[in-house]
């Protein structure tokens, strides 16, 4: 791929901030090898249930990166999973053959003011460290404690002696404290989807947070950054329990989330993703494709994104003529307050660039999909891309980053690619990384991936997609596990 002109000294700082990274990168991930036990009765502890009920077609698979990334996970183990209970629950009985469902019962207020309220609120920024964003109301944290509290009351009562609870999530951080003080006979391990940010901590409830986590036995976190800023945040002694009289820190590890390599090129071969894929090419009429699949939440940086695009067509290295842009921007949490307003912005943003560069036929060069699309659709963009573009803000891991690596490897498009996201300690050294924050550093680094040439392209491709075949979901399922048998 190539544009006119040539990258300029932005091009030779980024690549000098993405050798640092990778530098920093290599500190190889931290898996507790060794293993005292096995791993009896396993329950997976979530706020949501794996599977939906929706009317006129019932039971489905329910959506969500947590769901996707323990799907391969619930192949291999038996287990129970505990999830809050919806009204449509109550009503039918959901079809899962990996083991029984646990709904958890909450009070719709309390549900409102734990999850819409503390945790995506309050939690959720804080963790990212986006401190405007951040809202805190007194009865968010008593509705959080009473449904972490409704969720520790179901496993103390039906858990098996000495089973292994794995909780997943910031809308779960109290729960390992709580089945500490009531079942100190289960070993209990969590992991954190999100990033740490110190912010966590200055929250008004932020030593009653962090000495929650401190109950539990393992913590995995996406990042060694992560896995530093969590250390400094949890007390410097650890929760006493009714089996310790000597406290003792949980083992935090780096557990990086991932994906099943080989369950995402059997849907990539399907026929009917294939068929997609057709129609994507047919489409395209020799331009390039670049492609962003997002929800449309502050921490993704859309609309900086957007920007950016705007600002590598006014710089000329973008084409109109050249170029076919497709942006996925699902809608998410509609009850948060902001989430709407952003959503209007992202849509009024991408009109704004889709009229302001047209095309000699007048067709506009981007198009936004305002909704969510299936994930054959996903991964028919994802496989003819020639850029992805994966520039969050803030991001724990970006599994579209991972899906992406495999879905494209014979294509051999390139991933430009936010340093501030948690893909980028894995996958920086065959990736254009740019600061996500930053409208210039995204249109620079859209300058940088257009003028590699076709052996660096493949040679990347290749790089990215053996760095997800080193470390899939399965390891990452196996390693947890182990740490937490250790314990």
């Amino acid at each position: 791929m190539s544009t006119s002109g040539a990258p300029g000294p932005t091009a030779r700082s980024r690549r000098d901030r993405r050798d640092a990274l990778v530098d920093g990168r290599r500190d190889e991930h931290r898996n507790g090898r060794r293993s005292t036990r096995t791993i009896g009765e396993l329950d997976v502890v979530a706020n949501r249930l794996p599977v939906a009920w929706t009317d006129g077609v019932g039971w489905e698979r329910a959506p969500g990166g947590l769901v996707t990334a323990l799907e391969a996970v619930v192949r291999r183990h038996r287990l129970r999973w505990f999830g809050a209970a919806t009204a449509a629950d109550g009503d039918h009985r959901p079809a899962w053959s990996h083991g029984p469902l646990v709904g958890v019962r909450v009070d719709p207020w309390i549900t409102d003011a734990a999850v819409t309220g503390m945790a995506n609120s309050t939690l959720w920024p804080a963790l990212h460290g986006i401190g405007e964003r951040i809202r805190w109301r007194d009865s968010w944290w008593d509705g959080y404690v009473d449904y972490n509290r409704a969720f520790a009351d179901e496993i103390v009562a039906t858990a098996a002696r000495a089973a292994s609870i794995w909780v997943h999530d910031y809308q779960l951080l109290l729960v390992p404290a709580m089945l500490a003080a009531q079942r100190p006979d289960l070993v209990v391990g969590l992991s954190i989807h999100t990033p740490v940010d110190e912010a966590l901590g200055r929250l008004p409830a932020g030593d009653a947070i962090t000495d929650a986590l401190s109950a539990a036995a393992v913590i995995g976190v996406q990042t060694d950054r992560d896995r530093r800023t969590l250390r400094d945040l949890l007390p410097e002694r650890g929760v006493s329990t009714a089996s310790s009289r000597v406290p003792a820190l949980p083992e935090v590890i780096t557990s990086p989330v991932s994906i099943d390599p080989d369950a995402a090129l059997a849907l990539l071969r399907d026929p009917a993703t294939d068929a997609i894929a057709q129609r994507v090419r047919g489409r395209l009429e020799g331009r390039y494709l670049i492609v962003g699949i997002d929800r449309v939440d502050y921490t993704k940086a859309v609309e900086e994104r957007l920007r950016g695009i705007d600002l590598a067509f006014r710089r000329g290295h973008l084409d109109p003529d050249r170029v076919d842009i497709v942006q996925v921007a699902q809608p998410t949490r509609h009850a948060v307050g902001g989430y709407a307003a952003h959503r209007v912005e992202v849509e009024r943003l991408a009109h704004e660039v889709a009229s302001q560069w047209t095309r000699r036929d007048g067709s506009a060069p981007l198009r936004l999909v305002p909704e969510g699309v299936d994930r054959r659709t996903v991964a028919a963009l994802l496989s003819e891309a020639d850029l992805a573009l994966v520039t969050p803000r803030r991001d724990g891991m970006n599994l579209v980053s991972k899906e992406f690596s495999i879905y494209n490897e014979r294509h051999g498009g390139v991933l430009v690619l936010s340093e501030q996201a948690g893909a980028a300690w894995e996958l920086g050294e065959h990736s254009v990384l740019v600061d996500g924050s930053s409208p210039a550093s995204i249109a620079d680094g859209i300058a940088e991936a257009m003028h590699l040439d076709h052996d660096r392209r493949r040679e990347m491709a290749r790089g990215r997609a053996g760095a997800v075949r080193r470390w899939t979901v399965h390891d990452w399922a196996a390693s947890f596990l182990r740490s937490l048998a250790a314990a």
